[in-house]
């Protein structure tokens, strides 16, 4: 599951991948949303259903309509962690988390929807500044939005279609 939309009585719900850009930007409060821990879901009232498919659309290149097309990748990182969109303590491709590091004794979490085929990711660091590492050529798959592996290809990221 990359995104889906659960129709409720009073709205919806939206769960799947983590994207802190889209967070961070505040655009999903300002649409009325409000984040449920209990749930793992934004929930949004039913009005805003057309501009928060836009903000995901925008923001990780599918909807939370669940028409986009879809396809299983497979991305090596073939020099493990050297990215410029690495910060060291995650590793985020067109603005979905691929994997976190929490702290130095807490090793890698890996995120959801997202397997491990060969290699790994490792916590390291520090406590106050844990950093995630790659074992290089490891390689992960998703199944994902065309748009967003055809952007994440087009940025250098070794993805193929399997």
């Amino acid at each position: 599951m990359f995104v889906a939309m659960e129709q409720l009585s009073d709205g919806f719900a939206v769960r799947g991948a983590f994207c802190d850009a889209l967070v961070r930007s505040g655009s999903l409060k300002a649409a009325g949303g409000t984040w449920n821990p209990q749930a793992k879901a934004w929930i949004f009232p039913s009005d805003r259903l057309d501009q928060v498919d836009d903000l995901y659309r925008k923001y990780l290149g599918c909807g939370v309509k669940g028409n986009d097309p879809v396809a299983k990748v497979r991305i090596t990182l073939e020099g493990g962690l050297s990215r410029a969109n690495h910060d060291s303590q995650n590793l985020v491709i067109e603005n979905l988390q691929i994997a976190h590091a929490w702290g130095r004794d807490d090793g890698a979490t890996v995120s959801s929807g997202i397997s491990v085929v060969w290699g790994g990711f490792d916590g390291g660091g520090s406590k106050k500044n844990p950093i995630l590492t790659a074992h290089p050529g490891t390689i992960i798959e998703l199944t994902a939005p065309v748009l967003w592996a055809e952007k994440a290809k087009a940025a250098g990221w070794s993805v193929e279609f399997v």
